[in-house]
């Protein structure tokens, strides 16, 4: 899981050098640190769960930004046909697409964006007992198990959302996503309840969405000629 991390945060490192080439004048550029509240309201709506979630972007050209998000999440569920806990991390990488550049002014960081994200999840879970029904016979058996291996999920995400600035520099904004599974271990005992950042370990497509606040951080001033437009 660290070399997994090392790797995404590496990469957005490189897409930020690479944006400094894209500079344009006059304008400030900053890192946009989010937090997701949506995650920790459905920790108090849906109390099996507590998920936790941060991102940061970085604009690296006209209408493109950089983006990463990390985050955690604890499971733990028990009722009349098994009991289960679980425990994982994930992260996503990928890139934003502005579509309202065209209408911001050089001092305006406001967002309509599209955007995609490859995102992978480490996780561990262990159902202590399963009680497993016999649909032809009738029957019941309860199977006790330790934990599961470590597992790892990839997906790819498609990502449609607003970022609106209330306040200097502070941000709110929503997202609606839907998240293709590319590759999950097998699971001989049970699929996942939730994989870490990505929902439902039992489906292959999962929808979600998520309500954030924002904080950015200005950090330098490209040029010293400030435009109108950005597109000028």
């Amino acid at each position: 899981m660290k070399s997994m991390l090392r790797y995404s945060f590496s990469l957005f490192l490189l897409i930020l050098c690479l944006g400094l080439t894209h500079a344009q004048p006059g304008r400030k550029k900053g890192l946009r640190i989010g937090y997701d509240l949506s995650r920790t309201a459905l920790g108090y709506i849906d109390t099996d769960r507590k998920p936790f979630e941060v991102s940061a972007d970085f604009e690296v050209a006209p209408r493109y930004y950089a983006t990463v998000e990390y985050g955690q999440e604890l499971v733990s569920k028990e009722n009349d046909l098994y009991s289960y806990s679980s425990t994982g991390s994930f992260a996503r990488i990928g890139v934003d697409i502005n579509s309202m550049q065209k209408k911001l002014t050089v001092d305006q960081y406001e967002m309509m964006y599209l955007g995609l994200r490859y995102g992978f999840a480490s996780y561990q879970y262990q159902v202590p007992n399963l009680t497993i029904t016999d649909n032809y016979w009738g029957g019941r058996s309860v199977t006790s198990s330790t934990r599961v291996p470590l597992g790892e999920t990839h997906w790819f995400e498609v990502v449609g959302g607003i970022r609106g600035e209330i306040f200097p520099n502070f941000f709110i904004g929503w997202a609606f996503r839907a998240r293709l599974r590319l590759h999950s271990p097998d699971n001989t005992i049970m699929d996942p309840l939730y994989i870490p950042g990505y929902g439902k370990g039992s489906k292959r497509l999962n929808m979600g969405f998520s309500y954030s606040i924002f904080y950015r951080i200005p950090m330098y001033t490209v040029g010293g000629r400030v435009k109108k437009n950005l597109e000028e």
